[in-house]
C-alpha cells in the first residue's frame, strides 16, 4: 500500500473536509464542466459523495477512496484468515 493510501486511511475524518484533496464546501475543487456548442465551458465545483462529507466527487478522490476501501477489505480478510487458522491449531 502506498504512503498516500495509508495516510488517507489513517487520517481522522473531519466532516466537511475531503480526506484526499482537502477541499471544503467554501473552497471546493473544480471539475471540468460540460461542453456544449456555442457555450463556454464553465468549471463545476465538486460536491460530497457521501453523507459523512469526507470524500468529494472529484474523480481522483473517488479513485483514491476506492483503493483505500479495497485495501482495507483485503487486510481485514487476511487477518480473519489468520485468526481462523490459529483457532484451528489451538483446538
Amino acid at each position: 500500500m502506498s504512503r498516500t493510501k495509508r495516510g488517507a486511511l489513517m487520517r481522522p475524518l473531519r466532516r466537511g473536509v475531503c480526506r484526499y484533496c482537502g477541499c471544503t464546501q467554501n473552497n471546493p475543487c473544480f471539475l471540468a464542466g460540460i461542453s456544449m456548442p456555442g457555450v463556454p465551458v464553465v468549471p463545476l465545483p465538486c460536491s460530497w459523495r457521501d453523507k459523512s462529507q469526507a470524500v468529494c466527487t472529484n474523480p481522483r478522490c473517488i479513485t483514491a477512496h476506492r483503493a483505500v476501501v479495497s485495501a482495507h477489505k483485503a487486510t481485514r480478510q487476511a487477518r480473519l484468515q489468520i485468526f481462523k487458522a490459529r483457532r484451528r491449531r489451538s483446538r
